[in-house]
């Protein structure tokens, strides 16, 4: 959820969240928080509505009737419950240090949350260079945004 008050016809409420109104945003994250794609919710159709793919295996709680059974469940969503957490661990990162400007302009809005995207996975992609060639040096994700800032104010 992009945070924005303003009026616009893609702007969602949802309830439970610490940012209620805002831009819906689908985002595809690995367990590391790694993001690998994002679309902006626009309004019905944005996420193609498809049937389960076709494999599919047993488990043993069905909501409905609130007890064990087997039910049929599409292998992705084993795929999913074993590895989520990656968009949260995302958002929380991105939560951190948010550009706080609060442009009237939505598609600014979307711009900065963009950078805030990109300065996360450059940070998580740092670190994991770092795990590859097994150095101990840490910089945390502030230190890391403010040296990217200061590489792009002496750039131009």
């Amino acid at each position: 959820m992009i945070p924005f008050k303003g009026k616009i016809r893609m702007k969602q409420y949802i309830k439970n969240t610490p940012k209620k109104w805002g831009i819906k945003v689908f985002t595809r994250a690995d367990v590391t928080g790694l993001d690998y794609d994002f679309e902006v919710y626009t309004a019905k159709g944005t996420v193609p509505n498809e049937r389960g793919p076709d494999p599919v295996d047993r488990c043993r709680w069905s909501k409905e009737k609130k007890e064990y059974v087997e039910v049929d469940r599409p292998h992705i969503v084993k795929v999913y419950n074993n590895n989520m957490g990656g968009v949260d661990l995302a958002d929380m990162f991105a939560a951190l240090y948010r550009i706080e400007l609060r442009p009237r302009r939505w598609y600014l809005r979307i711009l900065y949350y963009l950078i805030d995207l990109l300065l996360v996975n450059g940070w998580l992609l740092y670190h994991h260079h770092l795990t590859q060639k097994q150095e101990k040096k840490y910089m945390p994700f502030l230190d890391f945004r403010t040296q990217v800032a200061d590489a792009l104010i002496k750039v131009g």
